[in-house]
């Protein structure tokens, strides 16, 4: 290649271009253009990690004080798709916690002899995890 698309290669890099700017610029292959970048110790540009740090934080406390997820996206300036998988990956669910509770309580079963008075105590709105703990059950 000429020695001047090299220097409209370089001077686009080194404005803040990006690769494809940079070859749409001086007209080159996308390969002679890397080989240049290469040469100027280009890095690809990134989206920071703080922004990242800052959108994990803005998660967590929404789906603490249960923020819709729309609202969320919009104060962040990004889609509902992407807070969703965000939280999924942090382990984040805005189950509500008395579903838990049933879900776990289905799954341990309250011996006969306590039965009626299991019956009795979560008639008097206690929750499940609250009327195990008064028989002496395991959570």
């Amino acid at each position: 290649m000429s020695a001047p698309k090299a220097d409209a290669i370089r001077r686009a890099l080194q404005a803040g271009m990006s690769l494809k700017r940079a070859q749409e610029r001086s007209g080159a292959t996308m390969n002679y253009v890397t080989t240049i970048a290469r040469q100027l110790g280009y890095k690809r540009q990134r989206p920071g990690k703080p922004r990242n740090e800052v959108l994990r934080q803005a998660i967590v406390d929404a789906y603490a004080n249960h923020t819709p997820l729309a609202e969320i996206a919009i104060q962040q300036g990004s889609t509902v798709g992407s807070i969703k998988v965000l939280a999924c990956r942090m382990g984040l669910s805005r189950r509500p916690q008395k579903a838990a509770d049933l879900r776990a309580a289905r799954k341990a079963r309250v011996p006969a002899h306590l039965a009626a008075d299991y019956r009795i105590i979560r008639r008097k709105n206690f929750s499940i995890a609250e009327a195990r703990a008064m028989l002496g059950l395991a959570p």
